[in-house]
């Protein structure tokens, strides 16, 4: 009797440890982890558009850089546009999209944070 509550035991704990410490790439890429700085910030509640402009830095689970001009957030489309980021690192995308395939464009990026995709 004893033997089989330890198994049962084991068999519960080892089924809920899985679910508790398995990381999956998607729920990375969505997670909320993100800090955006800037000098000044507008926002248009009618286009539900956000600017942040001058000295832009952004940390997330997905991408970070320093000092961009500005980025335009557009939170219907969960799109930003960033312009001229310095320092630029993607950690970790769902897709990666290079328009021109000799050169990636770092002065304009373009992230869709709920797809995970990057354009550049």
């Amino acid at each position: 009797m004893k033997n089989s509550i330890k198994i049962l035991a084991l068999g519960l704990l080892f089924i809920t440890s899985q679910n508790t410490f398995a990381q999956n790439v998607d729920e990375k890429v969505k997670s909320g982890n993100l800090a955006l700085k800037a000098d000044n910030i507008k926002i248009d509640n009618k286009t539900n558009v956000v600017v942040y402009e001058g000295n832009v830095s952004l940390s997330s689970d997905n991408v970070t850089f320093d000092c961009a001009d500005k980025i335009v957030f557009d939170t219907n489309q969960q799109k930003m546009e960033i312009y001229k980021p310095q320092n630029f690192k993607f950690i970790s995308m769902k897709t990666l999209m290079l328009k021109n395939q000799d050169k990636p464009n770092f002065d304009f990026v373009t992230f869709y944070t709920k797809e995970g995709r990057l354009e550049l």
